[in-house]
């Protein structure tokens, strides 16, 4: 089925039909870039059905997955791959070492 709306760009469709309308927005949170955890999951059927329903009441509600990004699971892993060594990192360093973790994931 999904092979088949891809073939036919129902997607697009949908978003060409839609444009001009009020805007709805809708953002999912998928899997933390720390692992997969089970409240994005059951939250992003609702918030899929959520854009569609607002796009079948009439509004221009594009589905845009999103990520959790709030950086303290990442800050959390970094520290304790660390251990004592954290001491001794600048603020500058520390927050280098959190991008390379999060680019890295």
């Amino acid at each position: 089925m999904l092979d088949l709306w891809e073939q036919q760009g129902i997607y697009g469709q949908i978003r060409q039909v839609a444009k001009g309308r009020p805007d709805s927005f809708c953002m999912t949170a998928l899997p933390m870039q720390m692992g997969i955890s089970i409240w994005p999951r059951s939250q992003s059927g609702v918030e899929g059905h959520r854009c569609q329903g607002a796009t079948l009441a009439g509004f221009d509600a594009p589905y845009v997955p999103g990520w959790d990004c709030h950086g303290l699971p990442i800050e959390h892993q970094v520290e304790r791959k660390q251990g004592k060594a954290l001491d001794k990192l600048s603020a500058r360093d520390f927050r280098k070492a959190c991008r390379e973790y999060a680019t890295n994931r």
